[in-house]
């Protein structure tokens, strides 16, 4: 009950920001703040997702979140984070933890080793100092990136 009181809140507040396109086409004007907000959006419902499911409060992990998640990512790639590279990493880590598809997943695990290139960090214990110091909790999330920690790890 104490959780449901808790998430409730944080939920709405989440679902009533303004969305942003999941597609934008070359002759609009793009605003990098609105769709970094959107992709954080997408990624911490996602993470609500997770722990609603894993305390049984309400509705199950939502497919549409994910796709909606990692489409935005995969059609929004021009997006420059050059300042935000911490917090893509995230949203990144997120996504694939969510991911079941593998062409999408494929081009996530490229994502996440680029950016991690442009931390200039390496190997997983990195990554997850990184991902900590946004939202993460270790009884759900680690486990839940244990394979895509060794999928990044081998990725060449």
């Amino acid at each position: 009950m104490f959780l449901s009181r808790t998430f409730n809140p944080v939920l709405h507040r989440l679902l009533s920001l303004p969305r942003y396109p999941q597609r934008v086409f070359p002759s609009e004007t793009v605003k990098p703040e609105a769709a970094m907000r959107e992709a954080v959006r997408l990624a911490l419902l996602c993470v609500f997702a997770m722990l609603r499911r894993r305390f049984f409060i309400g509705a199950t992990v939502n497919d549409d979140y994910k796709n909606k998640l990692t489409s935005f990512l995969f059609h929004n790639q021009q997006l420059n984070w050059a300042p935000f590279l911490d917090l893509r990493l995230w949203v990144l880590v997120v996504a694939g933890i969510i991911n079941d598809n593998n062409e999408i997943a494929f081009w996530n695990i490229a994502e996440i080793h680029s950016t991690m290139k442009k931390l200039q960090i390496s190997g997983w214990d990195s990554v997850l100092t990184y991902v900590r110091e946004f939202v993460w909790v270790d009884e759900l999330m680690e486990k839940a990136s244990s394979p895509l920690s060794e999928f990044v790890s081998s990725f060449h």
